[in-house]
């Protein structure tokens, strides 16, 4: 028990001494940690309330390295008098179903949370829903610019 003691009052007067000239510090990061990514894609609005991205390279992405509860935020200004739709999917799946989904809702905010399983996920914004738009009348037949930003907190 002594032996364990000394071992102990030894590691803790190294670590204080190595904390105290050390630069610059690390810190150990417990695994519960959470990582808060940003992304900010253009799109072209159609009439229809679809996007298009130009290719799927466009897409904005991120990677789940383990299961936990994911947050995510949309933030974009209402345009055309239309409903979006945040909707986080699979990029392996059909994103014709959302793995998280909000709205559909005005903005300038969307937020959507719940718990995924580790994948890679496309974070896609629309404003189309059953085959219907859910814009109104003002998208002109060549579409308009809608650009947004996605703010993604995970495990």
């Amino acid at each position: 028990m002594r032996t364990w003691w000394r071992a102990a009052s030894w590691w803790l007067i190294v670590s204080g001494v190595a904390a105290c000239g050390s630069s610059p510090s690390t810190t150990t990061v417990p695994s519960t940690s959470r990582t808060t990514e940003t992304f900010t894609a253009t799109t072209r609005l159609g009439s229809d309330g679809g996007t298009s991205y130009g290719s799927v390279a466009n897409f904005p992405s991120m990677t789940l390295r383990g299961a936990g509860l994911v947050d995510a935020t949309a933030q974009f200004t209402p345009t055309a008098q239309c409903q979006f739709i945040l909707c986080v999917c699979r990029t392996d799946g059909n994103c014709g179903t959302c793995d998280l989904k909000a709205g559909p809702g005005a903005g300038p905010t969307l937020s959507a949370e719940g718990t995924l399983m580790p994948a890679s996920y496309y974070l896609l914004m629309g404003a189309r829903s059953g085959g219907q738009s859910l814009c109104g009348t003002s998208v002109p037949a060549d579409g308009l610019p809608f650009t947004y930003t996605v703010t993604v907190t995970h495990p």
